[in-house]
């Protein structure tokens, strides 16, 4: 990934030299802005579109690894460490005979993105009783934001 670095106004005045530091700087930003280098301001769905999985600025099917207690969680905006999340899927079985899913289930993921996520939706863990409470962790989309 190319380096942001950051171009101070004291650098571009009229009295300043045109420097090495300053000319590279001038052709790597661009680049370093457009890769979601750190640092680096973020443009609003380019990054989404060109990045690496679990990049800034890239959304993600994540579900928590643990819960807050029975119908609490994370909601729209709460912002959350990746170590508290693993990247998720659904899937839903196929009836053969009737030829319809039926409704999805999350499927358990083991990798731990890197980074701080926003909530995109609701990961509140579901209301429900029983011996299965401690396993309802509801995935939902996330956004990294550094």
């Amino acid at each position: 990934m190319t380096t942001y670095t950051p171009i101070t106004d004291g650098a571009i005045d009229q009295d300043s030299p045109i420097t090495v530091a300053l000319m590279t700087a001038l052709r790597d930003n661009p680049i370093a802005i457009a890769e979601g280098a750190p640092g680096a301001p973020l443009i609003n769905g380019a990054i989404a579109a060109a990045g690496t999985a679990g990049a800034v600025g890239t959304y993600a099917l994540l579900r928590r690894t643990s819960g807050k207690g029975e119908g609490s969680g994370e909601t729209l905006g709460d912002i959350v460490s990746g170590s508290g999340l693993v990247y998720s899927g659904i899937n839903g079985p196929y009836d053969g005979t009737s030829g319809t899913y039926s409704v999805g289930y999350m499927t358990e993921g083991t990798a731990t993105p890197a980074g701080r996520w926003r909530c995109m939706g609701d990961a509140r863990t579901p209301n429900v009783s029983g011996s299965t409470v401690g396993n309802n962790y509801s995935a939902t989309n996330w956004l990294r934001i550094d």
